[in-house]
């Protein structure tokens, strides 16, 4: 008898185990806040060598005692995501990057399907490729997230296309240091049927991918060169050329927390870029605001640093909140007129205390929300919320 054992039972832990179920395993779920027929870990721990394979949720860290007990019973150990790519039959195409990698697979989708191709966005997007397969959505393209996490636990090369849009400090909570990190992402070039296209900034992590050179592109968007540049190359491997690639990006509508456009409020643009979750997505979004701004940065600092913005950071103010505001005060207070505030909310008003007409203020916090929120989504909302309070 089949048995399947599917370590973590959010979104994507759901997903796998309808779609284990259905490959006429017999299947239990374990997590760390087990509900209704759940097993907690340490049950899960405890009967593991009753089952026969182990399926991994994304974010399960390799070196989780589950994990490491079924690499000591040889009980063969599955992802979430290679579970989905096993059923796959459409061609698959992973992206994955410190920052935009949703973007780029958002957009990338949006161009296939207005080009008349069938594609799917999946993976760390927020739909489990998993799920895919069990909506029949199987034959078509399938363009996926891919996240550091998830290319940890790859296995076989069952991905055709793939793309690393750039490497900068993240994740140091979870992993030793950058260079731990990096060649994680870089990590990705060894599970793909064709080379990775990668920048060339990312060669040294990346030895087996295939460099392309950034292009400009006439758009209003914002958006990067590096990730229009990755998608159009992506979108040509399937026969899309620039004219047809310029005529897609008309239709495109960006996705919400990213450099989004709240309002403007007596001649004050207010931006929420909550998506920001490191300090080099804060830089990305200040390299394409124009106007002077007033920066409001803060929350779990995941480990990093912030040297970049010690030498980079360039802004009239900056408002700080959240977990790391002690080490941002103290790493910016030299070089900026830096200012706390107990609140995000206390933060907006601060920042809109000090702009004048011309100005903008920027929401691009740099760090995590999980200090003080469920997500990024929840964090940005407050941000429009509290910029609606004002008068």
């Amino acid at each position: 008898m089949k048995k399947a054992l599917v370590l973590g039972m959010g979104v994507s832990g759901q997903s796998a185990y309808k779609l284990i179920q259905s490959q006429d395993f017999v299947v239990q779920g374990v997590d760390k806040n087990p509900e209704q027929d759940c097993w907690s870990e340490e049950m899960g721990l405890e009967r593991l060598h009753q089952f026969t394979s182990l399926i991994v949720s994304p974010g399960i860290c390799p070196k989780h005692p589950i994990c490491q007990k079924a690499h000591t019973l040889n009980i063969p150990m599955l992802s979430e995501l290679e579970l989905g790519l096993q059923a796959w039959r459409g061609k698959t195409i992973a992206i994955t990057g410190t920052n935009g990698k949703t973007t780029a697979t958002h957009l990338l989708t949006h161009v296939l399907n207005v080009c008349g191709l069938q594609a799917t966005a999946a993976g760390n997007i927020g739909y489990p490729l998993a799920q895919g397969v069990l909506d029949g959505r199987q034959s078509t393209i399938a363009v996926i997230e891919i996240s550091s996490f998830q290319i940890d636990l790859l296995q076989k090369a069952f991905v055709d296309y793939g793309c690393i849009l750039n490497i900068a400090q993240d994740h140091l909570d979870r992993y030793e240091n950058f260079q731990a990190y990096a060649s994680s992402k870089g990590r990705l070039c060894q599970f793909t049927k064709h080379p990775c296209l990668i920048f060339e900034d990312v060669c040294k992590w990346a030895v087996k991918g295939k460099c392309i050179k950034r292009q400009y592109f006439d758009t209003s968007l914002f958006i990067g060169e590096e990730i229009l540049t990755a998608v159009y190359h992506l979108a040509r491997l399937f026969g899309i050329n620039r004219q047809a690639f310029t005529r897609a990006l008309t239709s495109y509508q960006k996705l919400r927390h990213r450099i989004e456009k709240v309002k403007t409020l007596k001649g004050v643009d207010f931006y929420n870029d909550s998506k920001a979750t490191n300090a080099a997505a804060t830089l990305f979004a200040l390299s394409n605001l124009p106007k002077p701004v007033h920066l409001i940065a803060g929350g779990d600092a995941k480990g990093q640093t912030f040297e970049s913005w010690e030498e980079k950071l360039d802004v009239l103010s900056v408002h700080l909140f959240g977990k790391a505001q002690e080490q941002l005060f103290h790493t910016l207070k030299q070089k900026n007129a830096v200012y706390r505030a107990p609140s995000l909310q206390d933060a907006v008003a601060q920042a809109y205390a000090l702009a004048k007409r011309g100005q903008a203020v920027l929401f691009s916090p740099g760090c995590s929300s999980l200090d003080s929120f469920a997500n990024y989504a929840e964090r940005g909302n407050l941000f429009v919320k509290a910029v609606d309070l004002l008068v």
